[in-house]
């Protein structure tokens, strides 16, 4: 491990998050130079500290539109205090428009529903194959960078009315993420939140982040907070997403939920189905 020096210096505009140890904290701040406004996220201690070393890790080499994009960084391991400074997306994250949504008893339309599911399906396989068209040949030498804490949480999302539905969505908080051959990989290890985890865990492989996906699609169509509210029906006909979105929804959400991962579609396959016609 190194240790990082950040490059610009930042104000504090809000405090968005901080949990009840103050170990970890999540802030707006506005970049003194240029007025412009990023998400700071502080850790303290030695395990939020290596949360955001690997946050650092995973970011410095991802470079996607559906991936959150880190601006700056510090690392002091001998205070053990580590800050990431990502861009600000300023329509929030999935799990506060599910919430929204919730209240006004209306589902998703397709079109929101499509675009985020297509956008981190597309992310996904970057991640884990080092693509950005579902019809290229993964990259010789990616090394796999696996999320391993899929969650509407970690979903950002900014609004573009040039696009169906009017919101992309970007993949964050890599705090638990792996690089698959590493020294630091262990499938074993323990991930993000257990509300999401897949059925194989713990040991957790890129399969784990599909299934992960299907989940977050899942309670975006039903309008869930978390998996355990999900309603899925049994037997070969059963809807794993109301019937309002579609036969090929369904049969997408279905095929990422398997539960043996061997059964699973891969990302890069996923999105190949993704990007098919509706």
């Amino acid at each position: 491990m190194e240790n990082y020096t950040q490059r610009h210096q930042y104000g504090i505009v809000g405090e968005m998050k901080q949990d009840n140890t103050r170990k970890n904290a999540i802030y707006l701040v506005e970049r003194k130079d240029n007025g412009g406004l990023y998400i700071s996220k502080t850790g303290r201690g030695k395990v939020q500290t290596l949360l955001i070393y690997s946050e650092i890790l995973a970011l410095r080499r991802l470079n996607h539109p559906n991936i959150a994009k880190m601006v700056d960084s510090s690392l002091d391991l001998y205070s053990m205090l580590g800050k990431v400074y990502l861009e600000y997306y300023e329509a929030g994250d999935l799990k506060a428009l599910i919430e929204e949504q919730r209240m006004t008893g209306k589902l998703f339309q397709f079109d929101t529903v499509r675009e985020v599911f297509t956008n981190i399906c597309a992310a996904l396989a970057y991640c884990h194959h080092g693509i950005r068209t579902p019809d290229a040949n993964p990259a010789p030498d990616w090394n796999p960078i696996i999320h391993r804490d899929l969650k509407t949480d970690n979903i950002f999302l900014r609004r573009d009315n040039s696009v169906p539905g009017g919101l992309v969505a970007v993949l964050g908080d890599f705090g638990w993420s792996t690089e698959k051959y590493t020294a630091r990989h262990d499938p074993r290890a323990p991930t993000g939140d257990p509300n999401w985890i897949a059925p194989e865990a713990p040991n957790t492989t890129a399969q784990s982040d599909v299934y992960g996906l299907s989940l977050i699609i899942g309670c975006m169509t039903q309008l869930a907070m978390l998996p355990r509210e999900l309603r899925n029906g049994d037997g070969p006909d059963r809807w794993a997403v109301p019937q309002e979105y579609g036969k090929r929804m369904n049969v997408l959400v279905i095929m990422a939920s398997e539960p043996s991962p061997s059964r699973r579609p891969n990302s890069q396959e996923l999105s190949k189905e993704l990007s098919r016609g509706w």
